[in-house]
């Protein structure tokens, strides 16, 4: 069973401190729905219809990441391997692409 942080300030704290280590740090963020949906499986999430998440690569000399608070919500996080994070930043651009395509007339 995977454990999450669950307090956004704290969780804000946490995440930036990865921006200053020289090894990259993977990280999974969003709602606790969208990581629920995550421990359960990474297929799982990656099959629903599920938005409220974002990956992020964090390390020094990383510069100009934000995070999408607006966004996403940022209730909680869990640090993932650069395969994964590949894997959902696939999806992630998948998900959005089916929104935003406009059928050619």
């Amino acid at each position: 069973m995977t454990e999450f942080i669950d307090n956004s300030k704290k969780v804000l704290k946490e995440l930036n401190t990865f921006s200053f280590q020289e090894i990259p740090t993977f990280v999974l963020y969003g709602s606790y729905a969208a990581m629920e949906l995550f421990a359960e499986s990474p297929e799982i999430l990656m099959k629903s219809d599920n938005f409220d998440y974002h990956i992020m690569k964090l390390a020094l000399h990383e510069f100009g990441k934000d995070f999408l608070e607006e966004i996403v919500p940022i209730q909680t996080y869990v640090v993932i391997d650069e395969n994964m994070f590949r894997k959902l930043h696939l999806n992630l651009c998948s998900k959005a692409g089916k929104i935003i395509r406009i059928p050619v007339k």
